[in-house]
């Protein structure tokens, strides 16, 4: 029967190198982070170099760490005559003279690593099982499992096995996230993405947790992940061969966004090296310890935090390149809202960019290249903007291309599936005859066009329930650009509902303005009245209409106060109409504050007044005609 340590190995004396086949990189950079050494290193009094040292974990005044070296009266040796490891704990106040956490904290087999509950009372700590019948893997395997107690002065009781344990695969190295919410632990259960992940599961009550889920995020790959630490911000550090290292295992690092553990980044050099590096453990202050085998032996190491890291937003994408294998020489430029270059670089052999930008930023990026249509994106570093990715194909340009979207009318959303037909008056003859996409959008290439010729076309556009269109356009080709016939018509190509079904917008099917309230206010004035007054006098000449007024407020301010004072501006609508005549039974209003943005300003986004406007806005919806 062979011990089966975490993963093959629990430590590098069980031969972490024969895990170590992530991809190398001979750098001592940081990674995504800035190049520059953040800490200063040193090996710890704690280490002997005649015995394997790992895992030091700092709780109220005492230092715990794992060792293999003498301890009891019987030396534990598994079946290759290796030492097992055993739980030691030294006094931090007293000094670093360590001693054995005692027989009952230690057992024959393995122990280790640990973590306790915030206050203290509770213990979580990693075992092999006991070796006897039934408790081995179906392989003969001797796994690992997380074991709590209660903590009651010096004394580890009450001791259980955790209900994520499974006698057929290993769980260990837990810790607790800074909430108290959550376990976090690496196994190399099924279902995985391969090797050992890290995985999380909720505490319950009586210190057992529930169900395990694999850790949200970017952390996990096919290689292993283990160790896992929570840093003071709630980062994640973790150790992997996964992720691109300097060698072997490395330490690594992941920030915490809305649930999700993000921005995957290499601790760096001099913590990371050639060896295996892992068991990360943050302490008070910039100051704490690793373990490393970089001097052929498992040693712990302590480290000081000298420079502090600094994520910036990332920008990054791969490009392809239309009707080529090439993915290299696209211009990326990163312009500010005015369209000043401020950044730029072409695409790598492999289509690769990235930059680096500015937080609570909005930028837009440009991709060029010649014989091929420019596109310029908009991004935003607020908020959440980390990791923000743009990948897509260069299409080839086909000379001029004719282009229109199509866009509702007051509501401004895009008209998916209209007909639309492009009839050429010279030859009466229709060339396009083509529905409008999910963004309203149609584009013809238009590939016999040359400078000095001239269209003279029809555009004729219908969909059900919409009003049909006819519009007339000519033009004089004075330049090979493209032609967008929405940016040429304007409010001619916008669409307009038609009839009185049910779910229309009134304001679709009138004159009606938007209603201009003072900023924070629902107080009525002369205009708003007189805007009022056009949906009351269509009321009075549809009698069987009834409508639900919606008012929306934009995404400045609080939710809760938006919604408060989007349901006061219905209430006084309403009030109005029925001052005017109209029955209460035929008109009811709601608040929806901003739960419907119906474009880009969400909350921390940068728009114009216009663009706010759009969203501030107040629909009649019909609710029975």
């Amino acid at each position: 029967m062979k011990v089966y340590c975490l993963l093959v190995a629990i430590c590098s004396v069980y031969s972490f190198n024969a895990l170590s086949q992530g991809p190398m990189r001979q750098s001592a950079e940081n990674g995504n982070g800035p190049n520059q050494a953040h800490y200063t290193v040193e090996k710890s009094p704690l280490s002997s170099d005649d015995h394997t040292d790992f895992g030091a974990y700092v709780n109220n005044g005492k230092l715990y760490f794992l060792s293999d070296r003498k301890a009891w009266p019987v030396e534990w040796k598994d079946e290759n005559e290796q030492p097992f490891l055993d739980l030691f704990e030294v006094d931090l106040e007293s000094g670093l003279k360590s001693e054995f956490a005692g027989p009952r904290k230690n057992g024959k087999f393995n122990e280790g690593p640990i973590c306790f509950s915030k206050d203290g009372k509770r213990v979580y700590y990693t075992r092999d099982y006991d070796g006897k019948k039934g408790r081995e893997g179906i392989d003969g395997t001797i796994n690992l499992g997380i074991f709590t107690a209660v903590v009651k002065g010096d004394k580890w009781m009450d001791e259980k096995r955790l209900s994520i344990n499974n006698f057929n695969y290993s769980v260990g190295h837990p810790v607790i996230t800074n909430d108290g919410k959550y376990l976090i632990f690496s196994s190399d259960m099924p279902g995985g993405k391969g090797g050992s992940d890290i995985y999380r599961a909720p505490i319950l009550e009586d210190g057992d947790v529930g169900s395990a889920e694999s850790l949200p995020g970017e952390v996990n790959t096919p290689g292993h992940e283990l160790f896992p630490a929570i840093g003071s911000n709630d980062e994640i550090y973790f150790s992997s061969n996964g992720h691109e290292s300097i060698g072997g295992l490395d330490i690594f690092m992941a920030l915490l966004k809305k649930d999700f553990y993000i921005r995957v980044t290499t601790v760096g050099y001099p913590i990371n090296s050639a060896q295996d590096d892992f068991a990360y453990s943050p302490g008070e202050g910039n100051k704490g310890y690793f373990s490393t085998n970089r001097d052929g032996n498992d040693d712990i190491y302590s480290f000081n935090q000298i420079i502090p890291f600094r994520f910036v937003p990332l920008l990054a994408g791969s490009l392809t390149i239309e009707e080529t294998n090439s993915k290299e020489g696209v211009l990326v430029e990163v312009m500010d809202q005015a369209e000043n270059v401020l950044q730029s670089q072409t695409t790598d052999s492999k289509g690769n960019y990235a930059f680096d930008l500015e937080e609570e930023k909005q930028y837009l990026v440009r991709f060029s290249m010649e014989g091929y249509d420019p596109v310029i994106v908009k991004t935003s570093t607020k908020g959440d903007g980390f990791g923000l990715k743009n990948d897509f194909q260069m299409k080839k340009d086909n000379g001029v291309e004719i282009s229109l979207q199509l866009i509702a009318a007051k509501t401004e959303l895009a008209v998916e599936g209209a007909i639309v037909r492009i009839i050429d008056n010279k030859t009466n003859k229709v060339f396009i005859r083509r529905l409008s996409d999910p963004e309203g959008k149609i584009m013809q290439p238009m590939l016999e066009l040359k400078e000095g010729d001239s269209l003279d076309l029809t555009i004729k556009i219908a969909k059900e329930g919409y009003l049909s269109k006819e519009v007339r356009f000519q033009y004089s080709v004075e330049s090979m650009q493209d032609i967008s016939l929405d940016e040429i018509y304007g409010n001619a190509l916008k669409m307009h509902r038609a009839g009185l079904e049910e779910g229309i917008d009134l304001s679709s099917m009138t004159d009606v303005e938007q209603l201009l309230f003072a900023t924070g206010s629902s107080a009525m004035d002369f205009d708003i009245a007189r805007e009022l007054d056009k949906i009351v006098a269509f009321m009075k000449d549809n009698k069987k209409i009834r409508i639900r007024v919606r008012s929306h407020t934009d995404s400045r301010g609080d939710d809760k106060e938006n919604l408060k004072l989007s349901k006061e501006r219905a209430k006084v609508i309403v009030n109005y109409f029925i001052e005017e005549g109209i029955s209460s039974g035929r008109i009811s209003g709601t608040g929806m504050g901003e739960k419907e943005i119906i474009n880009h300003c969400r909350d921390g986004i940068e728009c114009t007044e216009k663009e706010h406007l759009q969203n501030a806005r107040t629909e009649y919806i019909i609710t029975k005609s």
